[in-house]
């Protein structure tokens, strides 16, 4: 008898083992996701700046009459 129960809570063990393990794995996932994400949104606000940069120089450069 207590070895079938024994068998019982490793089983037990092992599947909540599992669970466990799968739901970290989708975390992990999630987290890597999220990562990749925030990097690639302040890339494009890196370039959004940018191009608001290199469009003011422009504009003040054309209203002072440098480059016609």
């Amino acid at each position: 008898m207590g070895d079938a129960a024994g068998k019982v809570g490793r089983a037990g063990g092992e599947a909540a083992c599992n669970v466990v393990s799968g739901a970290a794995e989708v975390v992990s996932d999630k987290l890597v996701q999220f990562r990749d994400n925030a990097a690639h949104m302040v890339s494009s606000v890196g370039d959004i700046t940018q191009n608001t940069v290199n469009d003011m120089k422009f504009k003040v450069s054309q209203s002072f009459g440098f480059g016609q």
